[in-house]
């Protein structure tokens, strides 16, 4: 494996700012701790950006091409102000072979992902925080959470999804509220929706703008005390199913 910039796990403190790297299997690949990369721009690389240990910033800066564009494998992970573009698997990942909390997506942007390509995915984590950020244009869900509690997603846009806008799958306790959910589900699957809660119980749906939806607006399967409450669910499924 090659990477453009490799810091280990007894560099701590370190800063990289104001750089690019391109054509590597990581563009950086970091296992040090209270690490801030900014101002850097990663070009098509396998993985923009590898977080491999936790307390790491990452602010102002691009992922462009590759299969994923920021993979976060520890906790206590800002990415504030984040630019992902045209990904083939995801543009922001959380996988389910390490266990995340504390990891906070902040005003950023991931958008035309190819080949089935997820925006923000999560498994296995808790303590999400997805926050003024957009989504828009990806292949397959926008954002999906996977057995990841007490995760939030608030006033974001997720917007020409293929698969469902926001996907929630055996997470408890998650919050989406203020969103902008438009016109997700251009595959034209009819068990996906703007907002998809299956088997997560305890979820708190408010305040969100669910429009154009070619399935559901807002499809709830096996959730118990799900709470919906203030959201505006207009023209969705042709009109037939705005919350099922």
């Amino acid at each position: 494996d090659s990477q453009a910039i490799l810091i280990e796990n007894d560099a701590d403190g370190v800063v990289v700012r104001d750089s690019t790297v391109s054509n590597s299997n990581d563009g950086m690949f970091v296992a040090g701790s209270d690490i801030r990369i900014e101002n850097v721009t990663a070009t098509d690389n396998t993985e923009g950006f590898a977080l491999n240990q936790g307390g790491v910033t990452v602010v102002d800066s691009t992922a462009t091409g590759g299969l994923t564009g920021v993979e976060v494998d520890r906790s206590d992970v800002l990415l504030d102000n984040v630019t992902v573009t045209g990904t083939d698997t995801h543009g922001i990942h959380l996988p389910d072979f390490s266990t995340q909390s504390n990891v906070t997506v902040v005003d950023s942007t991931v958008r035309d992902g190819t080949s089935g390509s997820v925006g923000i995915r999560a498994n296995d984590t808790s303590g999400l925080v997805v926050r003024r950020t957009t989504v828009r244009n990806v292949t397959g869900d926008g954002i999906s959470l996977d057995n990841s509690g007490d995760a939030t997603v608030e006033n974001s846009v997720v917007e020409n999804a293929t698969d469902s806008g926001v996907y929630v799958e055996g997470s408890g306790a998650v919050r989406v509220a203020g969103n902008d959910l438009l016109s997700n589900n251009d595959g034209g699957v009819t068990n996906q929706a703007g907002l998809e809660l299956r088997n997560s119980d305890d979820a708190t749906v408010e305040n969100n703008r669910v429009r154009d939806n070619t399935a559901n607006g807002v499809l709830v399967i096996e959730a118990d005390r799900t709470r919906i409450d203030g959201n505006e669910i207009v023209d969705n499924c042709g009109g037939n199913f705005g919350l099922r």
